[in-house]
């Protein structure tokens, strides 16, 4: 079987994914490419502070970010949490980019481990 993809936002062309014979999915040999952990976790993120949807978040930029605790860190892990309101109705906050692009067309796999995720109000 094969299955069709639609690529447009990525500014790829419609492609088409076949199926490997036998293997029940698209692709069977992967390999680590990338890796964000650790104290080196936000090195290859773009912090990106312009709001496109101007809602309740007041977005940071990496040093003021780290300066203000809202990403953090270590050995053990990445932290990254909610900031102190800052004005009526807004706190700050970051918005992430991976400088790092994959295409669908050739496969990839993304694996994330979360110790705590907020919730609720």
């Amino acid at each position: 079987p094969s299955m069709v993809f639609e690529a447009s936002a990525l500014g790829l062309p419609p492609f088409r994914a076949k199926e490997a014979a036998g293997c029940d999915s698209l692709h069977d040999i992967y390999k680590l490419a990338w890796s964000a952990q650790g104290e080196t976790f936000f090195d290859d993120w773009q912090f990106i502070n312009k709001s496109e949807t101007r809602g309740a978040e007041w977005y940071l930029n990496k040093s003021e970010a780290f300066f203000e605790g809202v990403v953090h860190a270590s050995s053990a892990g990445a932290i990254l949490r909610v900031g102190e309101q800052v004005q009526p109705f807004k706190r700050r906050s970051v918005m992430l980019h991976s400088a790092q692009a994959w295409r669908p067309d050739v496969g990839f796999i993304v694996a994330m481990k979360y110790k705590h995720v907020p919730y609720g109000p």
